[in-house]
């Protein structure tokens, strides 16, 4: 993936916490929680601090339910 407006590539790591991040928010229907600038910084926030990211889901999931929907 490359976008013009960073000044790398995305890591693998990345993507995949955003791949997660969108499914299970959209999974537990809050996707209009994507358009809230508040709930989402502290979405990213917390799971860009998650440990576990090669398989995201479980904790990712964790963290979606813990902000609340």
């Amino acid at each position: 993936m490359n976008c013009t407006h960073h000044k790398r590539r995305y890591l693998f790591r990345h993507i995949s916490l955003l791949d997660a991040l969108l499914k299970k928010t959209t999974e537990a229907k809050a996707a209009h929680r994507l358009g809230d600038p508040e709930w989402l910084g502290e979405a990213v926030t917390r799971v860009a601090a998650l440990r576990s990211w090669l398989r995201p889901d479980r904790s990712v999931g964790e963290v979606i339910a813990d902000l609340g929907t």
